[in-house]
């Protein structure tokens, strides 16, 4: 398996298995559900992956890679609150914590960003999330 998509599975395992977020969402989507014409057929609020840009991190010991993961939260309720709310629990989730892959460790995972925005008539929120990984 890829660490690309062992990392993202490993993400999200660690995210649907995080009772308090998933009590506050409706899901973990890799993409977000919409119907033909393009509206949404997702309930809100819900969690997508985003884009997990790799990059090699090898040292002289270890072969590695460095991941930027973007991970974002959908609210409809009119206020930023809620998309805050929901990224402070996925920073319970991933912060600090090495998601179990096969093949690989997770080094370390941090949080280097968040941002919440306007978009349409959803709050989006955006966090960015740093990984070392290595490969076993």
């Amino acid at each position: 398996m890829s660490a690309e998509w062992d990392f993202q599975a490993a993400i999200y395992t660690t995210l649907i298995a995080n009772a308090p977020l998933m009590a506050a969402i409706d899901a973990v989507y890799d993409e977000r559900p919409q119907a033909i014409d393009g509206g949404d057929v997702a309930q809100f609020p819900l969690v997508t992956m985003g884009r997990a840009l790799f990059a090699e991190g090898d040292t002289k010991t270890k072969l590695g890679h460095d991941v930027l993961l973007r991970v974002h939260t959908w609210s409809r309720t009119g206020s930023m609150k809620e998309a805050k709310q929901i990224q402070g629990l996925i920073y319970e989730a991933l912060h600090r914590n090495e998601p179990s892959m096969t093949g690989h460790t997770v080094v370390s995972l941090t949080r280097e960003s968040s941002d919440t925005l306007k978009d349409g008539g959803n709050y989006h929120g955006v966090c960015e999330y740093r990984a070392l990984i290595e490969k076993i």
